[in-house]
């Protein structure tokens, strides 16, 4: 019980940080404990998925949640606008 409680507070912390980078189009998913300290995280947007590593540290704070976050959604923005690119 005490492993999905932590996992729930993880995804919430994780949600809030997308939501402060003005990123409500991309979605906090599946949220699992990969190995002693590392999230496994997948995050959404349309059709589009993509699984990250962060490290359970970088959610302690504000400002190094933010920048996990940033970093881990940098692939998924970069392959959504390629695709929008590709249709206009």
């Amino acid at each position: 019980m005490r492993a999905s409680k932590n996992l729930a507070q993880y995804r919430q912390a994780l949600q809030e940080a997308v939501g402060a980078l003005g990123r409500d189009d991309i979605g906090v998913g599946e949220v699992r404990l990969i190995r002693d300290g590392v999230l496994a995280v997948t995050f959404q947007r349309g059709t589009h998925q993509d699984v990250r590593e962060i490290p359970v540290d970088t959610l302690q704070r504000r400002d190094t949640a933010h920048q996990a976050v940033t970093e881990a959604i940098r692939p998924l923005s970069k392959e959504v606008e390629r695709e929008v690119m590709e249709r206009a």
